[in-house]
């Protein structure tokens, strides 16, 4: 008994391609302060920037390397971890003993999430934002022992507004997750928080 017909097989449009040449480095910063990543194609052409970069006449498309030196290499490592993994940067195997461990976590994980979703902004990585709004809304809906919601600190927010256009839709859904809540919850300083946030 064949397992497989003697039909053509249908194509695959999800196989990604691991050939070397696929391969294209990134550059950040300038002089000695420069940094390199060596990335497959197919995980950043998700990104309009990259894909109209990479496969137009421009010099990037021939010689396989692209620059922003005004850019944090850190950022992009976060936001390329997140592309690879679809999973922020954390140790899940550790539990937060206390409700002050749990907010940490919580706020690491939003600022991870906010620097994330503004590279992908700047990239204009659609599918990338989409994800991180749905790591939100899984965050958010954690409590700890004592019932407490998961929301986003004010640092996460600020970072959220300062890389992201005054039309990014973050910037609807951040108020109106905060819409239930007292904004004095916010640790961080009102006085330091984007107006529109406030509004």
């Amino acid at each position: 008994m064949a397992i497989l017909s003697d039909s053509p097989s249908p194509k695959r449009h999800s196989v990604m391609s691991f050939d070397r040449f696929t391969l294209v480095t990134i550059r950040f910063g300038k002089g000695e302060q420069q940094q390199e990543f060596v990335v497959h194609e197919s995980f950043v052409s998700r990104a309009e920037f990259f894909r109209r970069a990479l496969n137009g006449s421009w010099i990037e498309s021939r010689d396989r390397v692209d620059s922003l030196p005004e850019d944090d290499p850190e950022t992009f490592a976060l936001y390329m971890t997140f592309l690879y993994t679809g999973k922020l940067p954390r140790d899940d195997t550790v539990t937060p003993v206390d409700s002050d461990e749990w907010q940490t976590r919580c706020d690491y994980d939003y600022l991870d999430m906010a620097f994330i979703y503004g590279m992908a902004e700047k990239l204009q990585d659609i599918n990338t934002k989409n994800a991180v709004v749905r790591c939100i809304f899984e965050t958010v809906d954690k409590r700890d022992k004592q019932g407490s919601r998961c929301l986003p600190p004010g640092s996460a927010i600020r970072v959220f507004y300062d890389t992201t256009v005054d039309s990014s839709p973050i910037r609807r859904l951040l108020p109106a997750m905060w819409s239930t809540v007292d904004k004095s919850a916010l640790t961080d300083d009102l006085d330091d928080l984007p107006k529109l946030f406030l509004a």
